[in-house]
């Protein structure tokens, strides 16, 4: 990161032990939770790198989502939205191919 230009976010440590991010331009103060100094100094890298490049975030982004699932890349908005027959909602409900035909 450029020595000149000041840092949005900076860490700390309490007395508890866990590591914090303190936000210079807001005050506020979040938890990372986190014991450990190397992954506090990691979270809070990303943080600042957010606000100095944030375009290629969005290329980085996508990168980790092909790696993570390789058929990311062909999906469209139309194959997204369709799910799989027999998998559950985000509410616990099934798909409409699960129910039973039967009333409560």
């Amino acid at each position: 990161m450029d020595p000149i230009m000041k840092q949005r976010y900076r860490t700390f440590k309490r007395a508890n032990g866990i590591w914090y991010c303190h936000d210079n331009t807001t005050g506020k103060q979040s938890s990372l939770r986190t014991g450990r100094e190397t992954d506090a100094d990691l979270i809070v890298q990303a943080k600042n790198e957010s606000l100095r490049q944030p375009q290629i975030n969005i290329q980085i982004a996508k990168a980790y989502l092909v790696a993570g699932d390789p058929a990311f890349a062909s999906r469209t908005s139309e194959t997204t939205s369709q799910a799989p027959s027999g998998e559950r909602s985000c509410d616990g409900a099934t798909s409409p191919s699960e129910d039973t035909g039967t009333s409560p």
